[in-house]
């Protein structure tokens, strides 16, 4: 990737509605609490080069693995100790940068953004004029690939994708909540979507399962004491990819045709004729 990635710390601008109120940023990766890994947006096209470039697989090596001990990585925090922070993103780690803070819910992705009050929170502002045109128009372009695919969805697919990826989702969300929380996943988490889509080719039952167990925690037939997932009392795993991996088990078959039976009976597909009733008798 070719260009410069500005960064400023939002403390130590004079920004309308924002004020100055000193400087020093320390910004650390976000974190998939869920999966326990960084969340680095690297769009799958990009995977192969910088993997090569660093030396190891940027999208599943350890390296990205988040540990509460040992989290505060030097080469993936954030420092701006002085008016702003350059990336050259022809340096591979850099372009890794790029992609960790320009998704990143303490960074607002432009001024305009800042200003707006969309980012509230904001530790620091991305000031990417200096992005060449072929980078930004590729942008655009990944996102219009996006919106397709999710366009071509059916309703259920959409629910899917959203629980596969988040776990805010319930029964009474309705068609427009989803078309709203897709198009928010689309423009904050590309590389989210990327994954499941690419997940649905290559790991069919395993990325099937997640999104029954998710399910099956939102509507409570699976339940959580501490770290333990559980169905009808029995410890299922400490983990949903525990969990998955026991209703793989071709011993476990009989427990995972009884949670499908209780998953098929209760769904998220918002029942809309249902709520016109409802209405209706007001």
């Amino acid at each position: 990737m070719r260009g410069t990635l500005t960064i400023k710390p939002v403390l130590d601008m004079k920004v309308k509605g924002v004020g100055k109120l000193g400087r020093h940023v320390k910004i650390t990766p976000h974190v998939d609490k869920d999966a326990g890994v960084y969340v680095t947006n690297i769009p799958e096209d990009r995977v192969e080069y910088l993997s090569k470039a660093l030396g190891f697989d940027v999208k599943n090596d350890t390296y990205y693995q988040h540990k509460e001990q040992d989290w505060d990585r030097s080469d993936l925090i954030l420092k701006i100790d002085k008016t702003e922070i350059n990336l050259d993103l022809s340096n591979p780690i850099n372009e890794i940068k790029y992609y960790l803070y320009s998704n990143h819910p303490d960074v607002a992705p432009s001024l305009e953004k800042l200003q707006s009050g969309e980012y509230p929170g904001a530790l620091a502002v991305v000031f990417n004029k200096d992005l060449n045109k072929a980078t930004k128009s590729k942008n655009i372009l990944r996102i219009r690939k996006l919106n397709s695919s999710v366009a071509d969805m059916s309703i259920s697919q959409k629910i899917d994708l959203l629980v596969y990826t988040r776990d805010s989702l319930y029964s009474d969300s309705s068609p427009d909540d989803i078309e709203i929380a897709l198009d928010n996943l689309i423009r904050k988490s590309p590389a989210k979507i990327e994954q499941y889509i690419a997940n649905k080719k290559s790991k069919p039952i395993e990325t099937s399962l997640k999104v029954k167990v998710k399910v099956g925690l939102i509507k409570n037939i699976l339940t959580k004491d501490g770290p333990e997932i559980l169905f009808e009392g029995f410890k299922l795993g400490d983990s949903i990819s525990e969990v998955i991996q026991y209703l793989i088990d071709p011993n476990n078959q009989s427990e995972k045709a009884k949670l499908y039976k209780l998953l098929n009976a209760t769904h998220l597909i918002p029942d809309q004729k249902a709520k016109r009733s409802k209405r209706n008798s007001k």
